[in-house]
């Protein structure tokens, strides 16, 4: 047994034999949890480096240690298997408190600005792969949280009573907050500039233009 394979997989049948259905699950011999992470972090490390085109279960199975069998037992391809880092890794935050709505949405855009994470470099080299279940796992990372963050900010505001449009975020707001999410995957941080332009965009999506205060007579 190699070293670095654990015990549910050091047996495993030969390339080829007992590939699972498209379900993903297979009857017997449980799987290691352990070797599962390592071939999701070897998955990870390649689409960063060298994208879509680099991974074989060939490959992965040496990279870890293991039979291409055990890959086998956990995925029925590299494109299911890149899928699910799409799905395991953090797309978006809600930022902290910063007073207003303007501010919570000037703190939001920040993540614009931030160089990319092994992750985000990752999951930025599946953007527009032609595979239903990457763009399932697209939705998935980012349609729900960003109308969580959305709905959390104008909770928030309201709760200061401040003006907003509503406790629930547009669907345009939703859609313009994912588009800056994709955009920055796809083609990297953007000059803090153009990040509080997008902020001052979608304030405006949320809750109408900011009106400032009548200065009086002059």
């Amino acid at each position: 047994m190699s070293p670095l394979q654990g015990p549910a997989d050091a047996a495993a049948p030969p390339p080829g034999c007992g590939r699972e259905v498209a379900t993903g699950r297979r009857r017997g011999r449980p799987r290691s949890p352990e070797l599962t992470e390592r071939f999701l972090a070897a998955v990870e490390e390649l689409l960063a480096r060298r994208g879509l085109r680099a991974l074989s279960s060939d490959g992965l199975a040496t990279d870890v240690g293991a039979g291409k069998a055990a890959f086998y037992r956990r995925w029925p391809d590299v494109v299911a298997a890149a899928a699910e880092v799409v799905a395991r890794t953090r797309l978006l935050a809600c930022p902290a408190d910063q007073g207003s709505l303007t501010a919570d949405v000037a703190q939001l855009s920040v993540f614009l600005t931030r160089p990319m994470s092994t992750p985000e470099r990752a999951v930025g080299a599946l953007v527009g792969v032609p595979d239903d279940r990457v763009r399932s796992a697209f939705r998935d990372a980012l349609d729900g949280p960003a109308e969580q963050v959305l709905r959390e900010l104008l909770g928030r505001a309201g709760d200061r009573g401040e003006t907003v449009g509503g406790a629930e975020p547009t669907a345009v707001a939703v859609f313009f907050l994912r588009s800056l999410v994709l955009s920055r995957l796809a083609s990297g941080p953007v000059e803090e500039e153009t990040a509080a332009g997008a902020a001052s965009v979608l304030r405006r999506l949320l809750a109408g233009p900011v009106v400032p205060s009548d200065p009086g007579p002059r």
